[in-house]
């Protein structure tokens, strides 16, 4: 799994991505990655606690790392997210002007019966 992060995260943008398929690539090998932090710090952490069982308080320690690092790279993700959704959303002054004439709405809207 990690192997295939590496392969990922090295993958060169081309002029042609939109800001939407570099923050799906960004998210995919995020959760690739995430897959195989969390799987490597439960390797490591419960060889350690065979080991040596007085240390099994590192199992929620090493949980708390991995879940804070994730959580970082997960906020910045959605802040380039937001950032693009801004960047896309149409200008109010390009906005489509209004169906018609002020108060010429349907009969139910104006409260016209």
């Amino acid at each position: 799994m990690l192997g295939g992060g590496l392969i990922l995260q090295g993958d060169e943008a081309n002029e042609t991505d939109s800001e939407g398929d570099r923050a799906n690539m960004r998210a995919a090998v995020l959760d690739t990655l995430a897959d195989s932090a969390a799987a490597g710090g439960v390797a490591v952490t419960g060889a350690i606690i065979l080991l040596a069982p007085g240390l099994s308080w590192l199992d929620p320690a090493v949980a708390l790392v991995i879940a804070a690092v994730i959580s970082y790279h997960v906020v910045d993700l959605i802040r380039d997210v937001i950032r693009t959704l801004q960047a896309s959303r149409p200008c109010p002054a390009h906005a489509p002007p209004p169906a018609g004439p002020p108060g010429a709405g349907s009969p139910r809207q104006s409260g016209r019966a």
